[in-house]
């Protein structure tokens, strides 16, 4: 049977990647990333989640394919991260992320955390039963890493 294209309109796809910092970073370089990307996030409909842990990234990037592949290429070209491995892309049912444009938790980084939230509810969220098992574990992991 021939592999149906995604429709970009409808069709839901995660990309998870990681990443390495070049230096270890400010909270006012975290709030600039930070604030870019909800900008560039909510133009292509993407929504999802940014880890950071002693100069390290992982996201999860959730949206139509197209969006996802034009906001991970912006971030393979930031300069400001190198050894960037893409992890998972892959197509998911739903969005675990849906009312973030970019939700943000940091072990490392003064606690730092939007939406303020506690780390439980980012935590449960990676570990939704909806989208990729992969993706969770490899969020979850990260996450507990940290």
């Amino acid at each position: 049977m021939a592999r149906r294209a995604p429709d970009p309109v409808t069709d839901l796809y995660a990309l998870v990647y990681s990443s390495k910092a070049h230096h270890e970073l400010s909270l006012d370089e975290i709030d600039r990333i930070l604030d870019a990307a909800q900008r560039h996030n909510d133009r292509e409909a993407i929504t999802g989640l940014l880890l950071y842990n002693r100069g390290r990234f992982m996201q999860y990037l959730e949206g139509p394919p197209q969006g996802v592949r034009k906001v991970f290429e912006r971030i393979k070209a930031d300069p400001r991260h190198g050894e960037v491995a893409e992890l998972v892309f892959e197509p998911i049912a739903s969005r675990k992320f849906g009312e973030w444009s970019m939700a943000f938790r940091s072990s490392s980084a003064f606690g730092h955390s939007a939406p303020a939230t506690d780390g439980r509810t980012i935590l449960q969220r990676i570990g939704d039963s909806r989208g990729s098992a992969t993706a969770s574990e490899l969020l979850s992991d990260f996450w507990r890493s940290g």
